[in-house]
């Protein structure tokens, strides 16, 4: 009895798999054509969404990375300038043109012009 009953069972769930087997039609396709293309439309603009997100995704990652070269190489040029302007790197590197550090301080020299001597 059992097994009878296990039969018409497995008999039913064939019947219904064939039913829906069934109901995706000829014309069932024809009546949703307009689903199915929107469906489409819609698998199109994901897929073209994703691949326009990993671009940018990939184009923000390469803009990382040369950032942050070149702000190492800003850091870099930086120190070398500090160091070059240092009072006793100046001095070394004025040494070959010809120029020497002042022993004695600096004065100043002030010129009378024609216009105030011819009016005293």
């Amino acid at each position: 009895m059992e097994n009878l009953s296990n039969q018409t069972d497995e008999k039913r769930q064939g019947k219904t798999w064939r039913n829906v087997l069934d109901s995706f039609s000829y014309e069932l396709i024809v009546r949703n054509i307009y689903f199915l293309l929107f469906l489409a439309c819609l698998g199109i603009v994901y897929i073209t969404n994703n691949h326009f997100a990993e671009k940018n995704v990939r184009n923000l990652n390469k803009k990382q990375r040369e950032l942050k070269e070149l702000r190492w190489k800003h850091i870099d040029a930086k120190t070398r300038y500090m160091f070059q302007s240092k009072q006793s790197e100046v001095i070394r590197n004025s040494v070959p043109l010809g120029l020497k550090e002042l022993m004695a301080p600096p004065y100043r020299i002030d010129m009378v012009s024609q216009h105030q001597t011819n009016g005293q």
